[in-house]
């Protein structure tokens, strides 16, 4: 039960051990908002409930695809492992011939 849901069903037996009951207007609209609240409070509990199962679908399909992913692009990491940053060119990253020097312009 969810602190929401105990907070309602004391206001409730708040009501009922105030009596108050539907003699008046005022006790009729205080007791349709108790039994209001209390539905919204059950609808929010299966909202949670089932926002719970979405997250833990989505859980595995981001483990599946990492599984995928990982099969499928297992060997692009070692095309990276001889890469070397100080032989790139910090104006078109990595050719020689790009026409910008370093040299000339101090």
């Amino acid at each position: 039960m969810s602190v929401i849901t105990e907070r309602i069903a004391y206001l409730q037996g708040l009501a009922e051990g105030l009596g108050i009951g539907e003699e008046t207007p005022v006790e009729k609209l205080l007791l349709q908002m108790l039994d209001t609240m209390s539905e919204m409070a059950e609808e929010m509990e299966l909202l949670e409930a089932e926002n719970q199962e979405t997250l833990d679908y989505v859980e595995s399909l981001d483990e599946s695809v990492a599984e995928i992913e990982e099969l499928l692009f297992e060997d692009d990491d070692e095309d990276f492992d001889d890469f070397d940053e100080e032989d790139m060119c910090a104006f078109c990253g990595g050719c020689d011939g790009c026409g910008s020097d370093d040299e000339d312009e101090e």
